[in-house]
């Protein structure tokens, strides 16, 4: 994996635009202490586990990742803390990586709610080649080229002025105006469920179990 820099970020201003993702935040990554063991790959599952027991929040949104010559846009959670503190608990154990870019989409608690990311976006420097989308649910792969993204900002403002957009959305499936972002009313989430169907593979990196209140400056 290689840096990202400003002018990577500069590439996706029209996927941004369209998904409506606003400025990416600078979130830092836990590198020891209880919090860096998150598990590889299960972002979603270490943060719900993070907040069951210490508090907080998910943030459930965009990571960028650089793989030279691709700047690709990664669904990924971080934990907001009880303090306002945004950070990630899932990459303690990449050395290269101390910190992202993170471009929010929702805030939660994920212990009575649940959102996923629709797809993850890849973007080459050769942007006439057109961007990958890798769809969540399937992981199907098809190619779109950029004016694509043009399209959807520009029938979201037609929409908006002829006070059709809610309607237009609703009819379709898609809720907070957020085309990348479902919400799932009937998911068992309350307990952390979905971290619980890798608990014997993965065990519990965190060592939560015996965690008391008192205690919440050792758990961080």
């Amino acid at each position: 994996m290689s840096k990202v820099e400003r002018k990577h970020l500069k590439k996706l201003d029209k996927i941004i635009d369209a998904l409506q993702l606003g400025d990416p935040i600078i979130v830092p990554v836990r590198k020891k202490g209880k919090l860096s063991r998150g598990v590889l790959g299960k972002c979603h599952m270490n943060v719900c586990e993070v907040v069951k027991h210490l508090g907080g929040k998910q943030v459930i949104g965009y990571f960028v990742q650089r793989e030279n010559p691709v700047t690709a846009l990664l669904h990924h959670s971080i934990w907001l803390s009880p303090e306002g503190k945004y950070v990630d608990v899932t990459y303690g154990d990449i050395e290269e990586r101390d910190e992202i870019y993170f471009y929010p989409l929702k805030t939660y608690d994920p212990l009575t709610e649940y959102y996923q990311v629709r797809n993850n976006w890849y973007v080459p420097d050769n942007i006439h080649k057109g961007i990958r989308v890798e769809e969540s649910y399937s992981e199907n792969n098809y190619i779109v080229p950029l004016n694509f993204f043009k399209k959807i900002s520009q029938k979201r403002k037609e929409l908006k002025k002829s006070n059709q957009l809610e309607k237009v959305f609703n009819d379709v499936g898609f809720q907070f105006e957020q085309i990348s972002l479902v919400k799932f009313d009937d998911y068992p989430h309350s307990h952390c469920e979905s971290q619980k169907n890798y608990i014997n593979e993965f065990k519990n990196n965190f060592n939560f179990k015996n965690y008391q209140n008192d205690e919440r400056s050792e758990a961080i």
